[in-house]
């Protein structure tokens, strides 16, 4: 397979580069932050008051549906770690790793906060 032509006569290797680089700026422009395939479980309502159908309903309803159904049902953009893990394992701007390190100690202390929110609903103190 040639590495020459590929895409305006760029080569496949500057293609990837290209990419991968309008991506992170995609990212950095961002904030880090985005939507979740389940974030429908961070909105403003409690779907699970109305059972575990419901609930199951509307996360797939949302995971599948538009990306405006969220901002409708109260779901705003969140941090996610993944993201930032490959992130610092991608990136080459050394300036963002500490952001990154500070962003993803944050949300892991959102993640324990939803966990013990989780928990006391679960138990009935909520």
């Amino acid at each position: 397979m040639s590495n020459t032509n590929f895409h305006n006569g760029e080569s496949l290797n500057d293609f990837f580069i290209r990419r991968n680089n309008h991506l992170m700026g995609l990212i950095e422009s961002a904030g880090f932050s985005g939507y979740s395939l389940y974030d429908s479980n961070n909105s403003v309502l409690d779907f699970t008051r109305f059972g575990h159908s419901v609930n199951f309903a509307v996360n797939q309803v949302v995971k599948r549906g538009p990306s405006w159904l969220r901002k409708v049902i109260g779901v705003s953009k969140g941090v996610n770690p993944k993201l930032l893990g490959l992130y610092l394992m991608y990136s080459d701007n050394p300036l963002k790793v500490d952001d990154c390190i500070d962003l993803i100690l944050n949300s892991a202390n959102q993640m324990c906060m939803g966990l013990q929110l989780y928990m006391a609903r679960a138990m009935g103190h909520y």
